[in-house]
């Protein structure tokens, strides 16, 4: 999947009308300038596809921040994992004598983040930004007696794009990694790997307007 995922980014990308006349690629002095740029509200989901020690796992996220001229984006969110995951531990019976057991406990692995993202392209369907997250969290197996949660320091970086199929509805992927920056889970599953996204979009924002242009502004093309 991960395979497919890389592969239908690099042909997107490869496909892009990079022209130098479209005037769609973002500079980073435009980057900049924009920040000056009365800024739009941005809030959504956040859902990306990851691995945990080669499991694939579902990490869910809600975040809000600030668009600025679609060229700068800023913000926070808070993402979870959503795919259970267990491991069996192994504890002390009560009563055994000391006599081993093992038992299944679920992990719990949780963030908060800052995400700062840069759009490097953008034309009337076609959009690529690499945004940057730098998170607080930790991880858990809170059945596990005597287990104390675990503080980490993580990093992302991500490449995506966006193709709009109609002004509402398109074609969303992209591919990142996550690494600990800071602290250690002591555990032995590996939170490093890669990240990976892929799916159906849709802006709401488009319908919203076209539907309530006094109070949403007219749409944008």
């Amino acid at each position: 999947m991960l395979r497919l995922i890389s592969l239908w980014t690099i042909l997107l990308l490869l496909s892009l009308p990079f022209r130098p006349h479209a005037q769609t690629l973002v500079s980073p002095g435009q980057a900049f300038r924009a920040l000056s740029t009365t800024p739009k509200l941005l809030a959504g989901f956040d859902t990306r596809r990851s691995f945990i020690s080669n499991r694939d796992v579902s990490i869910f996220g809600v975040r809000v921040g600030l668009d600025f001229d679609r060229k700068i984006r800023m913000g926070f969110g808070t993402y979870f994992l959503s795919t259970p995951f267990y491991r069996r531990f192994p504890v002390s019976m009560p009563g055994s004598g000391g006599a081993l057991d093992t038992i299944p406990a679920k992990l719990r692995f949780s963030y908060f983040s800052y995400f700062l993202e840069y759009v490097v392209f953008h034309s009337k369907r076609w959009e690529v930004g690499v945004p940057l997250y730098l998170g607080l969290g930790e991880v858990d197996f809170p059945e596990v007696p005597g287990f104390r949660p675990r503080p980490l320091l993580l990093g992302q970086v991500i490449l995506r794009a966006d193709y709009k199929i109609l002004p509402f509805i398109g074609l969303a992927g992209g591919i990142g990694y996550r690494a600990i920056i800071a602290g250690s889970p002591l555990i032995e599953e590996s939170i490093n790997a890669p990240i990976y996204t892929f799916g159906v979009k849709f802006w709401l924002d488009w319908v919203a307007k076209k539907v309530w242009p006094k109070k949403f502004g007219p749409v944008e093309e």
